[in-house]
Formats: C-alpha cells, structure tokens, sequence
C-alpha cells in the first residue's frame, strides 16, 4: 500500500497523535512526513486555530491546483468547544481569507481515535507514564495498610490541593447537554475560588506561578515529587467532561497516596477504573454545593477497602507491558484508517 505524504503543521501540532516520537515511529510504516506542504497528501493540524496560518499556502496550492486534504486530529477537547468551527461535524467547509475549505475533524468525538480499550490516550503519548505508574502502584499496593492510610490522611498538610490553570472566562463554559460534553474549567476555577483557607493549596498558571509546570524539565515528576503523601484530597477534575476523555490527573492522585475529586456522570468511563466508593463524585453539584461537600467530609465514613481494591487494579493494568504496545496499535490503526477514508474520497 503506497504511503501517505504527511504534513503537520501550526503551533498545536505537537499534539496530534502523530507528533509523539514513540507514535511517530509506528506511524512510519505507513506515512512520510514530509516537510514541505506541496508535498503532502494530507495537512495534519491540532486545533483548528492554526488554520489561519494557511492562508497563503493554500492560496498558492490552489493556483497550482494541489490542494491536499486538510485534516484536524485533536487530542484536547478543550480547544474543540474553543474552535469557531463545530467540532462534532466530522466534515465541514470553513472560509479561510474569504476561500471555502473543506476539513476534517478527528476528535473525541467523531472519531474511534481516542475510544480506548484499556488506556486512556494521554497515558500511551510518552513511555514514562507507564513506567511510572508500574513502579509506583507496586510499591503502593505492596505497602498498603488501610489504618495507616487513614491516620496519614488525617494529618496531612493539605486537606486539599488544586493543580490546575485559571479560568474563569466566558469561553470556557461550553455545555452539549445531548452528548455530555462540558467545559469545566469555570467550574474548577469558582471551586477553587470558595475553598480557599490556609489547609487548601491553589496553584498553577494564572494563581501564582510565573510560568506554566509543562515548561519545567519533567514536570509530571516534579507533581508526583511535591504532592506524594502531603495531600488528602487532590483535585483531579478535568479540563473538559467527555467519556472517553481521561489525562493523568486521576491516576496520580491513588500515586501520591490521596483520594481523588473528579467529576463523572454515570456513563463516563472513570468507573473501569474505579469505583465510585473509592473517590469524591462531585457530579450533580454547583461549585458552592461541592464546597460544603469537600468541607464536611468526614474521612471516617471513606471506602478504603474500596480505594485498595482500586489501586490493586490500577497497579494490575500498568503492570503489563502489553496493554501500551496493544493501545498504541490500536491508535494508530483507527487513525489510518480515517484518514484512508478522507485520501480516497
């Protein structure tokens, strides 16, 4: 089967599944990536913003009449309930410098890319969050002791912590009731905002940090480093509510040893995970009632029995190698998949 000529491109495009250098090799039996986009049978994007940075290539690609198929394959939802286009059309013609467009949008949404099998997506885009948790869900399990676990619990430093960006802009409040697509952001934020007391910590961009953690050499082992067994109650709400949207934030709380808050509705798919016995569901509640929810919980009424059975669980999945290589197959497969179906039409 002939190859198909890649090119990606724009400021987002580092976070395309492609982008990753352990993807990308896989992805090779299959595509060049070439560097200039005459070349290309395809132009690979992250969000659709970076589309007005094609204008004038298109333009010329037009007068030559070449136009590859241009295709946004995002990881983020955040930035689809921030694109001017409608994300959830797997096709659709924008105008670009006043020229229609046609596109393709492979997300979350309207792709098979992301539905995961055993690992969420964001867990196979670099090796270390496999090693990682296979080593410390180890060591956990082996050393966990629900007594000791709770007096720890008891008396740790922060009874809350809250790692994430502010936001609280009008833009972040996207709400798709039909298909259970929300921003949460906003959410996250006012949470925040009414929990503050000197037993909460607040950081991330925007709160009190010059720069942003992704900027740091490792910044995912500097959060487990900071937080491991300082917390009680760690902050794991997502950017967005999408099923099948799952990032680190929830593993690592059962890593540093804290019990997580996340926010779930009954068929998002967390609950493969774990049960809901062995974390805080703040699903169903405004940020004041969650408030009140997090202030009153009484450690003494927590399902430990349940938060081992999970994290023996976790420790099982992550534990085997295969699962990654499996995940990692069956992402790129879906991935070409659409995009011999856009090649060919």
């Amino acid at each position: 089967m002939t190859k198909v000529n890649v090119f990606l491109t724009g400021k987002h495009a580092n976070r395309t599944p492609m982008a990753y250098s352990e993807y990308k090799q896989l992805f090779g039996n299959f595509c060049n990536f070439v560097s200039r986009i005459e070349d290309a049978d395809i132009v690979v994007l992250g969000f659709s913003v970076d589309l007005n940075g094609l204008s004038s290539s298109l333009q010329e690609l037009k007068r030559n009449r070449k136009i590859p198929k241009v295709l946004i394959i995002s990881e983020e939802p955040l930035w689809d309930t921030l694109s001017d286009n409608d994300f959830r059309l797997k096709s659709d013609t924008i105008n670009i410098s006043g020229e229609p467009l046609k596109i393709w949008n492979f997300n979350h949404f309207t792709s098979d890319i992301f539905k995961f099998r055993k690992i969420p997506y964001f867990l196979t885009t670099e090796s270390c969050y496999f090693s990682r948790y296979a080593s410390l869900l180890s060591s956990r399990s082996s050393s966990f002791d629900r007594a000791s676990l709770k007096l720890r619990l008891q008396a740790s430093q922060n009874r809350i912590v809250f790692l994430a960006q502010y936001r609280n802009e009008k833009k972040y409040e996207y709400e798709d009731e039909l298909n259970h697509i929300y921003g949460l952001s906003i959410y996250r934020t006012q949470l925040a905002l009414l929990s503050k007391g000197q037993d909460v910590s607040i950081s991330g961009e925007g709160w009190n940090e010059v720069g942003r953690r992704q900027l740091l050499t490792d910044w995912h082992i500097d959060k487990l480093s900071t937080l491991s067994d300082k917390v009680q109650l760690l902050s794991a709400i997502e950017n967005v509510h999408d099923k099948n949207y799952i990032t680190e934030k929830f593993f690592d709380a059962f890593i540093v040893g804290a019990i997580p808050i996340y926010l779930a509705n009954p068929s998002h798919r967390i609950f493969e995970f774990s049960s809901s016995s062995a974390f805080i569901n703040l699903w169903g509640k405004s940020p004041s009632e969650s408030c009140d929810l997090l202030n009153n919980f009484n450690i003494n009424n927590f399902d430990f029995l349940e938060y081992e059975h999970t994290l023996n669980k976790l420790k099982r999945l992550f534990s085997n190698q295969e699962n990654l290589h499996e995940e990692r197959a069956r992402v790129v497969w879906e991935s070409m998949k659409a995009i011999y179906d856009v090649v060919n039409m």
